[in-house]
């Protein structure tokens, strides 16, 4: 149905939404920085990225920049929270990174299902 790789460093979120992408019918992945995650994305190849974008290791922005330098996934989902960040800034230099869309935690992990659901759907054909 589609392979989906969640980078998030918060072990109940990565879980949980770990554990809604499978019951939904996805391959799911999962890496708790962005280092890890690079390591996943050649033999993995996902459909969609869900990447926090405050982590260790390998921060979501840097992880945003290399997936698009090497056109590694055709989405990315960037997700981050922090109350003293009202004005999303963060989110906003995710995007500007090259998130596709972005998400303030905490969020609704179904919400997120869903829009997998229908980004997959857009994913172009890959050559064998």
């Amino acid at each position: 149905m589609g392979c989906i790789l969640v980078v998030d460093s918060n072990d109940g979120f990565r879980v949980d939404l770990c554990n809604k992408l499978t019951r939904a019918g996805y391959f799911v992945v999962a890496a708790a920085n962005g280092l890890e995650a690079v390591n996943l994305l050649q033999r993995y190849l996902p459909d969609v990225v869900i990447s926090e974008v405050v982590m260790p290791e390998m921060d979501g922005f840097e992880l945003i920049r290399h997936i698009k330098r090497q056109s590694l996934t055709p989405w990315i989902i960037a997700v981050h929270e922090d109350p003293k960040d009202a004005d999303f800034s963060y989110l906003k230099m995710a995007h500007g990174c090259g998130a596709d869309f972005i998400a303030a935690k905490p969020c609704d992990t179904d919400a997120l299902v869903a829009m997998v659901g229908d980004l997959v759907k857009r994913v172009p054909k890959r050559s064998s």
